[in-house]
C-alpha cells in the first residue's frame, strides 16, 4: 500500500508539472456546457485521532462513494457528493489491572458528505487540475467496541482540502481532512479526526 502511496502521489506532481508548455485557462467566466458531472470513486484512508489520548498512530481503511459536481462557472465549481469512510486509530492502552500495555484499534466508520468549492486550471490537451477547500459532514454508520454508544460523538464536522487531475473523464485526486469537533460527547475530552486519501475514479 506504501507504494501505491508513493506511486500515485509520484503520478499526480508529474501530471501537474508536464501541462507548463502548453496553453493554460486560468480563469473563464463563461458558464460550461455541462450543468453537473457525476461518478464513482475508490480509494483508500490513512486515519487518524489525536487530541488527549496518547500513543495513537494511523489506521488505513477504504474510502468509497459517488461524487456530483455542479458549475459556477468553467473554472469554478461545487464539488459534493456521498461517501463510505473508514477511519480510526491505532491505539496504545494500559491495562491498570493486569498492569502491561497492549494494542488495540478503534474504527470508526462514516457516511461523508463534503461541500467544497473547486477551482480549476484548465488545459488545452483536455486536463485540468483541480484546487478543493471546504467544510465536510461526517456521519458515523458504524464501529467496533460499541464505540457511539459509549461516549464517541457520531456527528463529525471539519475542514477538507484536496487536489486532483482530470483527463477526458478519468480522475485521480488526494484529499486531507481536519475534524473540527471533538469526537468526545461525555468527559469534555478533545478527539479529533485526522484523514488522508487518495481515490481513482470516472467521471461522466
Amino acid at each position: 500500500m506504501k507504494k501505491l502511496l508513493i506511486g500515485l502521489t509520484t503520478a499526480l506532481a508529474a501530471i501537474i508539472a508536464a501541462p507548463q508548455s502548453t496553453a493554460t485557462t486560468f480563469w473563464d467566466g463563461s458558464r460550461p456546457e455541462k450543468c453537473f458531472t457525476f461518478g464513482p470513486r475508490l480509494g483508500f484512508n490513512v486515519s487518524y485521532i489525536d487530541g488527549d489520548w496518547v500513543n495513537t498512530s494511523s489506521k488505513m481503511g477504504l474510502n468509497v462513494g459517488i461524487a456530483a459536481e455542479f458549475p459556477i462557472v468553467k473554472t469554478l465549481w461545487v464539488s459534493t457528493g456521498i461517501f463510505y469512510s473508514e477511519k480510526g486509530s491505532k491505539i496504545k492502552v494500559y491495562d491498570f489491572e493486569k498492569g502491561n500495555r497492549f494494542k488495540t484499534t478503534q474504527k470508526l466508520n462514516y457516511i461523508d458528505i463534503p461541500i467544497y468549492a473547486s477551482y480549476r486550471m484548465l488545459f488545452d490537451f483536455g486536463g485540468q487540475l483541480q484546487f478543493n477547500l471546504g467544510p465536510y459532514i461526517g456521519i458515523g454508520v458504524s464501529s467496533n467496541h460499541d464505540a457511539y454508544n459509549n461516549g464517541i460523538r457520531r456527528f463529525d464536522l471539519g475542514i477538507g482540502t484536496g487536489a486532483a487531475f482530470v483527463y477526458k473523464n478519468m480522475y485521480v485526486g488526494m484529499n486531507y481532512q481536519a475534524g473540527e469537533l471533538t469526537l468526545d460527547d461525555e468527559n469534555d475530552i478533545d478527539l479529533y479526526n485526522y484523514n488522508f486519501s487518495m481515490s481513482i475514479g470516472y467521471n461522466f
